[in-house]
């Protein structure tokens, strides 16, 4: 987190990168620059984090907090000074400017559940066009063919024993069919939070950089049941309780990212439906989950990947567009958490 936030820290991290002979690895897989390192730790320790702990805007953590959305890459090894923050004397150093972060009111809404009062959902304008808010009308018929899309992958890959091919990389509702055009997605929202129209505008794993974008407030209905997920713990509890296997469409992206070869799962999204009328995975839930393997405590495990901080994804009919779109943008060399509203 101390990354954008400290033009020290990103000099000394930088200095890491240049001396590794490679962009991505992982930490294994890594020789560690011991001087450069030392620096980095250095930067770090000398940090000021009273500021940070006295910030009261959201917003003035996110440049920290979309460069860390924006370098994840759950389908191979991750950048190497994100692979330098498993060493253990790095997260010693970060551990009191990620205790700021979370005393700062400006992280208040982090560990927060899903804001009912406040849902919208970012459609992406490209090439002229809005995308769209999901692949269909009915939840039940997207979630059948997510279903059929979803088994029809791990079954082509396990007939097969296809085990280094890449397949899906991640593990939101999201699938593809065989046919060209064939795809099953739910729709997703997020908050608003301050001047930011939607966080989805500005934290995206594997981001297209947009930079125009329509919003639709979206209404729940009372009583909807949300499942949280602030944590590993609650991922694991959901895909164990829903598990839809996944070992051999994931078994080599997550090798790839996590140097761990188990018999990997998803939730069953169709599943959880039966209980559940949506998912939600807080800021802190994704910042202690993201492109990790988890483990299952009697085998398997799973990986969260795709998701969004503060991301719902809508498994119901119960929801409604609540107003008119909002025309949203930014323009070029603005932060990606520096969107305007179009009037």
């Amino acid at each position: 987190m101390a990354r954008g936030l400290d033009d020290a820290v990103d000099a000394a991290a930088w200095a890491v990168e240049r001396a590794i002979d490679a962009d991505f690895a992982r930490l294994e897989d890594l020789a560690v620059p011991a001087r450069e390192v030392e620096r980095l730790v250095s930067a770090l320790e000398r940090v000021d984090a009273r500021p940070i702990a006295q910030l009261r805007d959201p917003l003035l953590l996110f440049p920290a907090l979309g460069a860390a959305v924006d370098s994840a890459m759950p389908w191979q090894p991750p950048f190497v000074t994100d692979a330098i923050l498993d060493l253990p004397a790095v997260q010693d150093a970060l551990t009191s400017i990620a205790a700021a972060a979370l005393a700062s009111e400006a992280a208040a809404w982090w560990t927060t559940g899903c804001d009912l009062s406040s849902q919208w959902a970012a459609r992406p304008i490209r090439d002229g066009k809005p995308a769209l808010l999901s692949s269909g009308t009915a939840s039940n018929e997207i979630l059948a063919s997510w279903s059929d899309y979803f088994a029809a992958e791990e079954n082509r890959f396990s007939q097969r024993r296809m085990r280094n091919v890449s397949g899906t990389w991640w593990s939101t509702p999201h699938a593809h069919g065989g046919v060209q055009g064939q795809w099953a997605k739910l729709p997703s929202t997020t908050r608003r939070l301050g001047g930011l129209g939607a966080v989805a505008l500005a934290l995206q794993e594997d981001s297209w950089g947009d930079t125009e974008a329509l919003l639709n407030p979206v209404l729940p209905a009372p009583g909807v049941r949300v499942y949280e997920v602030h944590g590993p713990e609650d991922l694991s509890r959901l895909v164990q309780k829903y598990p839809a296997p996944a070992r051999w469409s994931r078994q080599y992206v997550w090798r790839q990212s996590t140097g761990m070869e188990l018999d990997w799962a998803v939730p069953d999204y169709a599943a959880a439906a039966e209980d559940f009328d949506a998912i939600h995975l807080s800021v802190i839930g994704y910042l202690s989950t993201a492109g990790s393997a988890v483990p299952f405590p009697h085998g398997g495990g799973t990986v969260l990947a795709g998701w969004a901080p503060d991301e719902t994804y809508w498994l119901t009919d119960h929801i409604e567009i609540h107003g008119p779109a909002e025309h949203w943008y930014r323009q070029d060399g603005d932060e990606m958490h520096q969107w305007r509203q179009r009037t």
